[in-house]
C-alpha cells in the first residue's frame, strides 16, 4: 500500500461505499524512469558517444505502460479498493485507468456523469485483469465516474468515485463558443487539430473540452485512423524541401497518447493521410522532390510501410505552363474509392480536383473551372457545365466522393469539396471575388463528363485550409472553416452544422484558434483498455547513411555544436512566428540580399545532435548543412541533404528541425562527425561508438 496515497474525495451530496487510490503521480515518474533507462539501454547499437541521449514519447509512453502493466499484474486492487492512475501515459490530463482484479471475467462498462449525448460511455471485454480506460473527464472539475460489471448481462457490482481534475492551459481556456443552437448536433463530440491549435482537443456538443493531448503536432493536424487510432505528423522531425519541410516521421498512436508504431515515410508527409478501403493502406500526400514539392500522392504498405506506388502529378498534367514554381500543384487532399480503384487529388494552386484511376495511373476526369484549362493541353479532361446555378472553386480543400457506388443506376458520383474560393497563390480572370467560403455538393456524370452543382453551404471567408464532412445517415453537413481571413466575435475559426436536405442552420461553433481541420470523434475504448509491447523497429522507409571514400579532414574548421536539450514546450510556443512576423524579420535582414548572400554564422552555429534508440538525430536550420559525414579508421559514411533548395526563405531562413540518421546500416566502429555547410567541412568533436 506504499505505493499508493489514499483519495481524499470531494463530495457534496453523495456518500460512496467503495474506496479508491490514487497512484502517487512522484512514484509513477520515478518507476517510469527506471524502465524507460532501461528501455534506452536495451534498444540502441550505441555502445558510447558524447551526444545528449533523448528519449522520444514512444519510449516514454512505453516505459509508463510496463509500470502499469506491473501494477496490473502485481497489485492486490479489488472493486472495493481500486487503484487509479490519473494521465497514466504522462501526455492526456483529463484521463485516468482504473486497476484491479475480480475472481472471474467481467465485462465492464464506464462513464463519467455528463448530460445527455456528452456522456462518454465505454465498454471493455471480459477480463479478470482489469484496466479500465476513463476518459473525458472535465477540467478544473470534481468528476463523478462510474464503472459496471456484468457476468454477460447480469449487473454484478457497481462502483462510483469522484476525480478531481486540473484547469486547462490558459490558451485553451474559452476555445468554443456556441452561437446558434437549433438543435441536435450532427456529433456530440469533435476532434480539432493543426495550425494555432497547439495541442488536439476534443470539445462537446456543449463547447466544453473534454480531451487533449499534450504532444504538438505539424500544422496539418491529426489524421483519425479506423480502431482508434490516430496519425500524429511530427512537428520537429523533418525533410528539406523546397517549401514546407515535410514530416518525415509520422506517429500511429492511440487517444492515450502510446505510440504504436512510427512511419517513416520516404519524402515526408504533408497535408493529408487516409486508410484505404480493402487494403488497409495507407494514401499520403507526399512529394516527388524531383524539382517539385507537395506533387504527389502515394500508397504506404501499412505492414511494412514500403511505398506500394505513387503517382506524380508532373506525369498526370502536361500542360507544362502552369509548373512555374516547385510548389506549382499544392496538393493538398486525398482520398479513396475502393469500389473503382480511383483517387481524388485536390490541387489547391490549379483551382483542381483530379480522379485518377489508381490501378493504371491514368487521369479519369477534371473538375473545375473550364475557363481555367482553356486552350491547354488539359482541356479535354474537363468535365463540362451544366445547370444554371454552377460555381466554381478557387484555392479549396478537403476533396472526397460521397457516394461509394453510381446513384440510381445512373453513372453520377457526389463530390464534396471545401471551396476557400480564394486566388492569392495563382489568379485568374475568372474568378469572381466572392467574400464568402463554401462546402459545396457536385454531381458529376462520368459517362456524359459533365458537372452540376447539387448543395452549396455558405460560410465566412476561410481563405486557407478547412475541410467538410458529410453525415448521409443523419442528413447533416458540417463546414469546417479553420482560418477565418478576419477575426468574427473574437475569434479565428467557426464550424457549421447544417441540414443537408433543406440547408438549415442548426449548430454554429466559434473556436477562438485557427485550426487545420476538425472531425466528428467517438472514443475507442476497447484501443485504450490493451495492453502495448514496445517495438523500436525502424517502420518504413529512411535515407541511410551512404559509404564513401575516407574524407581529408585535416583542414576542417572547429564548430562548437549545440548539445540539444529536451525544451519545454512553453520555450517552443513562445518561439513561434506568424508568416507576417517571419516575412517582415526577413525584410530587415536582408535589404535587398538573397540568401546565399547572407551571413550564416549564427545559423551554421545552432547545428547539433541528439541521440534516441538506433537514430542519430541532426539538428540544423533549414537548408544549412549540406552533408554530413561519419568518419572511422575502417569505414566512411554521408548523408546528402543538398539535393533541395529552400524556394521561399522568407519563411523559413530560421527555421530549424531534426533530420534522422538510421545506424542500423553502419558498421562497428568509433565514428567522428563533420558537417558540411556552404562547402566548408566543420569538425564537430562529436563522436559515436557503433557495437555489434
Amino acid at each position: 500500500m506504499n505505493l499508493a496515497v489514499k483519495f481524499k474525495r470531494v463530495v457534496q451530496k453523495l456518500t460512496f461505499k467503495d474506496e479508491i487510490l490514487l497512484y502517487d503521480e512522484k512514484k509513477l515518474e520515478s518507476e517510469a524512469k527506471k524502465e524507460l533507462e532501461a528501455i534506452m539501454s536495451a534498444n540502441t547499437k550505441v555502445t558510447d558517444c558524447n551526444i545528449n541521449y533523448i528519449p522520444d514519447m514512444h519510449m516514454e509512453t512505453a516505459a509508463r505502460e510496463n509500470v502499469i502493466k506491473r501494477l496490473c499484474r502485481l497489485g492486490e486492487y479489488s472493486p472495493e479498493k481500486c487503484l487509479i492512475v490519473m494521465n497514466p501515459y504522462g501526455y492526456v490530463p483529463l484521463s485516468a485507468v482504473a486497476i484491479f482484479k475480480t475472481e472471474k471475467p467481467l465485462r465492464s462498462k464506464m462513464w463519467v456523469d455528463a448530460p445527455g449525448d456528452t456522456k462518454i460511455v465505454g465498454e471493455c471485454p471480459p477480463a479478470v485483469n482489469h484496466r479500465i480506460p476513463i476518459i473525458g473527464l472535465f477540467p478544473a472539475s470534481s468528476n463523478y465516474v462510474t464503472i459496471e460489471l456484468y457476468d454477460k448481462e447480469h449487473l454484478v457490482k457497481r462502483m462510483k468515485f469522484v476525480l478531481e481534475t486540473k484547469e486547462l492551459p490558459e490558451d485553451m481556456r474559452g476555445m468554443v463558443k456556441i452561437l446558434t443552437d437549433n438543435g441536435e448536433p450532427a456529433s456530440p463530440f469533435y476532434y480539432v487539430s493543426g495550425v494555432d491549435s497547439w495541442f488536439p482537443y476534443v470539445f462537446d456538443r456543449n463547447g466544453k473540452i473534454r480531451y487533449y493531448i499534450t504532444k504538438p503536432c505539424k500544422n496539418y493536424g491529426v489524421f483519425p485512423m479506423s480502431g482508434g487510432m490516430l496519425l500524429h505528423s511530427d512537428r520537429y522531425i523533418l525533410k528539406p524541401s523546397y517549401g514546407v519541410p515535410h514530416s518525415l516521421a509520422v506517429h500511429k498512436m492511440d487517444a492515450f497518447g502510446r505510440i504504436r508504431q512510427t512511419l517513416y515515410v520516404r519524402n515526408g508527409l504533408h497535408h493529408d493521410a487516409v486508410e484505404m478501403a480493402g487494403s488497409g493502406n495507407y494514401l499520403v500526400a507526399t512529394s516527388s522532390l524531383e524539382n517539385y514539392c507537395e506533387d504527389a500522392v502515394a500508397e504506404i504498405d501499412y505492414k511494412t510501410g514500403k511505398t506500394v506506388q505513387q503517382i506524380n502529378m508532373d506525369d498526370i498534367v502536361t500542360e507544362e505552363s502552369v509548373k512555374d514554381t516547385a510548389d506549382w500543384a499544392h496538393m493538398n487532399t486525398v482520398s479513396y474509392n475502393n469500389d473503382d480503384c480511383s483517387v481524388l487529388v485536390c490541387l489547391r494552386n490549379l483551382h483542381s480536383v483530379l480522379k485518377l484511376d489508381w490501378k493504371t495511373k491514368k487521369l479519369i476526369w477534371i473538375l473545375g473551372d473550364p475557363f481555367f484549362w482553356k486552350g491547354t493541353t488539359m482541356e479535354k479532361y474537363v468535365l463540362r457545365p451544366v445547370g444554371d446555378n454552377i460555381k466554381w472553386f478557387y484555392q479549396a480543400h478537403s476533396s472526397f466522393q460521397l457516394d461509394k457506388k453510381h446513384s440510381d443506376g445512373r453513372p453520377v458520383v457526389k463530390i464534396a469539396i471545401y471551396d476557400n474560393h480564394w486566388q492569392s497563390r495563382r489568379k485568374t480572370d475568372n474568378f469572381d471575388g466572392d467574400v464568402n467560403s463554401y462546402g459545396l455538393i457536385y454531381d458529376v456524370n462520368e459517362q456524359e463528363k459533365t458537372v452540376l452543382l447539387c448543395k452549396s453551404f455558405e460560410s465566412k471567408k476561410s481563405p486557407v485550409r478547412s475541410n467538410v464532412v458529410y453525415y448521409p445517415d443523419k442528413d447533416r453537413f458540417d463546414v469546417m472553416s479553420g482560418c477565418l481571413k478576419d477575426r468574427y466575435e473574437n475569434g479565428r475559426a467557426l464550424i457549421y452544422d447544417y441540414k443537408y436536405s433543406t440547408g438549415k442552420l442548426k449548430r454554429k461553433y466559434l473556436i477562438k484558434d485557427q485550426f487545420y481541420r476538425a472531425y466528428p470523434f467517438k472514443f475507442d475504448f476497447q484501443s485504450l483498455a490493451e495492453p502495448v509491447d514496445y517495438d523500436n523497429a525502424i517502420f518504413g522507409e529512411l535515407d541511410r547513411p551512404v559509404p564513401v571514400e575516407r574524407i581529408h579532414t585535416d583542414s576542417a574548421v572547429f564548430l562548437d555544436v549545440v548539445d540539444r536539450e529536451a525544451e519545454s514546450l512553453e520555450n517552443k510556443r513562445k518561439n513561434m512566428k506568424t508568416r507576417a512576423e517571419k516575412e517582415k524579420e526577413w525584410q530587415e535582414m536582408t535589404h535587398g540580399k538573397t540568401w546565399a548572400e547572407l551571413d550564416h554564422t549564427e545559423r551554421i552555429a545552432q547545428t547539433g545532435f541528439r541521440m534516441c534508440g538506433n537514430i542519430l538525430f541532426l539538428w540544423g536550420i533549414d537548408h544549412i548543412v549540406s552533408r554530413l559525414y561519419m568518419v572511422s579508421d575502417d569505414a566512411s559514411y554521408t548523408m546528402d541533404y543538398s539535393k533541395t533548395e529552400q524556394e521561399i526563405p522568407a519563411i523559413f531562413v530560421n527555421y530549424g528541425y531534426y533530420m534522422p540518421v538510421p545506424l542500423d546500416t553502419v558498421k562497428k566502429g568509433r565514428y567522428s562527425l563533420y558537417v558540411e555547410c556552404f562547402d566548408t567541412l566543420y569538425d564537430t568533436k562529436k563522436y559515436i561508438q557503433i557495437g555489434e
